[in-house]
């Protein structure tokens, strides 16, 4: 439904180590999108759905996992020092939600929230994205409350099994 009514692609996922793995995503119909499958891995600090994750942590299990290895950017926008990085989880965790402008590809921004169980943690996340030319970071800024909707839904969905 959300893929519907936004007309861009979505997606959820898991933090694994410092890599946000694809649950499942669901393509947009525009023929300009990003195609990655189901199970595919990005760097979890260059997207919003891994950045969102990485903001849920305690914050000093959060800091020995951004220092267990170099951290490599995707673009000219990746934030890949550590403390603009921790800088940058620490606005995501104040505010409830991630945005991506152009740091795992160029031209590709998003927004993601995280899910929650019913204790509070973040499960995973739900992250939408689009490119440049049809989306702009205020206009993902102004979609946190319907991803947030969505979010809680799926969680009770997944708590109920």
């Amino acid at each position: 439904d959300l893929v519907e009514e936004l007309n861009e692609t979505c997606n959820i996922g898991v933090l694994d180590s410092l890599e946000y793995v694809y649950l499942e995503r669901i393509e947009c119909k525009w023929p300009l999108r990003t195609h990655l499958e189901a199970g595919s891995r990005v760097s979890a600090y260059g997207t919003s759905g891994g950045k969102t994750l990485l903001a849920q942590l305690e914050p000093e299990l959060c800091k020995r996992l951004l220092r267990s290895r170099k951290l490599v950017a995707s673009t000219p926008r990746t934030i890949t020092k550590l403390p603009d990085l921790e800088a940058e989880l620490a606005a995501i965790r104040s505010r409830g939600f991630a945005l991506n402008n152009q740091e795992y590809l160029d031209g590709i921004v998003g927004l993601a929230v995280p899910i929650k169980d019913a204790e509070g943690r973040a499960v995973a996340a739900l992250a939408m994205h689009g490119p440049v030319t049809r989306l702009s970071m205020k206009a993902c800024e102004a979609l946190v409350p319907r991803l947030v909707q969505t979010a809680e839904r799926i969680a009770r969905v997944w708590i109920m099994e």
